[in-house]
């Protein structure tokens, strides 16, 4: 047997090597301690009723005592519900997590849309305000024979349509480029945070204009929407600590 062969034994017999201390298992080459702390696995929710539901009638005895419970609101998204620390390693029990559905369809930002399609979409994404109402209206006067000449001064966009081959002017008028609105984008239990959005318009020779929305609010409407979600769980579970 050479040396190289003796050194990848003993090498080998290093990496194996295991100490016990005070009833714990430490083992080479960096003398981690060896735990096995089982763990449950999160129940997956999609609604906040649903976590609010499993607390007031709870089927696991590790529910039952509030005080020991913490819901973390992650993000507008996202809801965890956790234990207190427990183990030698310190750790909290996942016990229910509750995540946006991606079943639900988002308004499309940034994104030019015929005046049928905008409508639609702004109709059924949006929850119904002022702002929206207006802008439905003034978009669906846009017809495929419309030339939109329009003008920005960063107060209000100045919109004229002139119909047909005469160039005759339909109608003209202003129209604020900063609308408010409240797009369904987070869970559905809550008021949906406003937002300040951007309207613009592109106009192409013999096609409808296309219309589009865009985020100007720097994503305020995130910490909004967070807030409402720990203020929906306070609402409505008492005894529970609730951080977001």
């Amino acid at each position: 047997m050479d040396g190289t062969a003796v050194q990848q034994i003993a090498k080998l017999r290093e990496e194996s090597l295991e100490l016990e201390v005070d009833g714990i298992k430490y083992a080479s080459p960096n003398l981690e301690p060896i735990l096995f702390e089982p763990h449950p696995e999160g129940l997956k929710l999609e609604t906040l009723q649903g976590l609010v539901d499993l607390l007031d009638e709870p089927i696991d005895k590790e529910l039952e005592n509030r005080e020991e419970l913490l819901i973390h609101v992650v993000s507008y998204k996202k809801v965890r519900l956790y234990g207190e620390l427990a183990g030698r390693k310190r750790q909290r029990d996942l016990y229910a997590e509750v995540n946006l559905s991606d079943g639900f369809e988002t308004f499309p930002f940034s994104r030019f849309m015929v005046s049928e399609e905008f409508q639609i979409k702004l109709r059924s994404l949006l929850v119904p305000t002022e702002d929206q109402e207006l802008l439905l209206q003034f978009t669906s006067r846009l017809t495929v024979t419309d030339e939109v000449v329009s003008g920005d001064d960063g107060m209000t966009q100045e919109v004229s349509l002139r119909r047909g081959m005469s160039g005759a002017l339909k109608e003209s008028g202003s129209f604020k480029p900063i609308v408010s609105l409240k797009p369904y984008r987070t869970f559905r239990e809550i008021d949906q945070p406003e937002s300040q959005l951007l309207f613009r318009m592109k106009a192409e020779e013999g096609k409808i204009p296309t219309l589009a929305l865009f985020e100007a609010d720097g994503g305020k409407w995130k910490i909004e929407a967070v807030q409402r979600v720990a203020e929906y769980f306070l609402e409505r579970l008492d005894g529970i600590k609730v951080v977001s």
